[in-house]
């Protein structure tokens, strides 16, 4: 069998050719060799959606797929293609934040409530800044808005460049340390905050990054703007949720209204003492942090996923055996 990276194989050449040209690359391919279409990294079908036509699908012989998503429902669609053999592997970004993120022991004086990071600038996330702004939220914590220019590193897509209109906040770049970028290192300012406010990737998805994970790794609360029912579903994989933080916003549907509920239990955090909020919560993130400890540890992958992803899989098993 033949891998394609999504990232390192096939996004280059959609880039450089277009889609056509790529299937048809791959239709060739597939007539000699088996094809692993390897996605972990991502989760949304929007980017592989030129494969998800019958007449396209047809003109292969047998493939693979591998997704990130953690719910498999959401590609219940593809069991119509009979020559497309489909998983899910939902721990990507988490070995990739075991293995890179060393904060868990960056000890600080906690000076803020919340850290809140912004690259891509969806529109989701333009939502709950602007109404973070409403209740003067962004004045006292720490929070990123990079607001990147179109590179080849970065290409706006239909998530990113929705209209809004803002009424509270006017858009700025705001970075912390500098202006470099590392998506497995958080800032110093994460040891300095209560909570970790995640805005992850996509809301129409289950899906879970890096975004997610650091706060994890990095033994901080969370609150996180995702798809609905994403707080539920870390409590089924044995992580624990505060009692101390509100999460009735976790099962409401209507994603504005979910971003609503999400500032105001941020503001009524804000009026607590950090300090003694974010020491009531100590147990919980030291479960949480070794309890991802332990997947990573313990997590037996599917063959295709192994074989693809061992390098990153091996570091950071050899680094969790570690801790």
């Amino acid at each position: 069998m033949i891998y394609l990276n999504i990232w390192n194989d096939i996004h280059p050449i959609v880039s450089k050719h277009g889609n056509d040209y790529m299937l048809n690359k791959l239709i060739d391919l597939n007539k000699s060799d088996d094809i692993g279409v390897m996605c972990a990294e991502e989760a949304s079908m929007h980017d592989i959606r030129p494969f998800l036509l019958t007449d396209t699908m047809s003109k292969f012989n047998r493939l693979y797929m591998v997704q990130g998503g953690y719910d498999k429902s959401y590609y219940s669609f593809l069991d119509s293609f009979k020559n497309l053999k489909f998983e899910i592997w939902p721990y990507y970004f988490l070995y990739e934040s075991v293995y890179h993120n060393n904060s868990a022991n960056n000890k600080q004086q906690i000076d803020r409530l919340f850290l809140c990071m912004n690259y891509k600038p969806r529109i989701h996330r333009k939502k709950l800044l602007d109404r973070l702004a409403k209740f003067n939220l962004l004045d006292y914590n720490y929070y990123t808005w990079h607001q990147p220019k179109e590179s080849k590193f970065y290409k706006p897509d239909l998530f990113d460049e929705d209209q809004y209109e803002w009424k509270y906040w006017k858009p700025k770049q705001v970075y912390l340390e500098g202006q470099t970028w590392d998506q497995y290192a958080p800032p110093i300012q994460m040891s300095k905050c209560v909570i970790n406010l995640v805005t992850e990737s996509f809301l129409h998805c289950p899906f879970i990054t890096e975004k997610t994970w650091n706060s994890i790794i990095s033994k901080k609360p969370f609150i996180i703007l995702g798809n609905v029912g994403i707080h539920r579903h870390l409590e089924t994989l044995g992580f624990k949720l505060p009692t101390q933080i509100n999460y009735s916003f976790d099962s409401v549907a209507d994603n504005d209204l979910r971003i609503t509920m999400i500032v105001d239990e941020i503001n009524r955090l804000s009026k607590k003492n950090l300090q003694e909020l974010s020491e009531s919560m100590q147990d919980v993130v030291e479960h949480n942090y070794m309890k991802a400890i332990d997947i990573v540890k313990t997590e037996k992958q599917s063959k295709h996923v192994y074989i693809h992803y061992n390098k990153i899989i091996d570091r950071a098993k050899d680094k969790a055996n570690g801790i």
